[in-house]
């Protein structure tokens, strides 16, 4: 049987060890990062394009990564999971409702919901 080198084996735990931790390092600054490089989100639970006969309308969603929040110009306030409810009031015919989100970096997102009032 060939003689164990146990400096050796120490060395190779020693790389090993390195190696695992700056893996672990490098996979947390690729997650934490992440958000850099998406910007904001908006994910709404209402249908586009929708139809409704009612005067107003109760939009709901989550807007991710982002600091300043609109709808149709005006200031939304989020919760600290991200979610909204919002309510729009409606003209008869085809409206139009702008969502804006805007990250701390800078990064921007417009999104519109079309419903028609009948």
């Amino acid at each position: 049987m060939a003689k164990i080198d146990r400096a050796r084996i120490q060395k190779i735990i020693k790389i090993a060890t390195i190696s695992i931790f700056v893996f672990g390092i490098s996979a947390l600054a690729y997650f934490e990062s992440s958000r850099l490089l998406t910007g904001p989100e908006i994910e709404f639970n209402a249908q586009n394009n929708s139809a409704t006969s009612s005067s107003y309308i109760k939009i709901s969603g989550v807007i991710k990564n982002a600091v300043i929040t609109n709808m149709n110009g005006r200031p939304i306030f989020i919760e600290p999971t991200g979610e909204f409810e919002e309510i729009a009031l409606l003209n008869k015919g085809v409206n139009k409702v702008e969502f804006y989100a805007k990250d701390r970096f800078g990064k921007e997102i417009h999104d519109t919901l079309t419903i028609l009032r009948n």
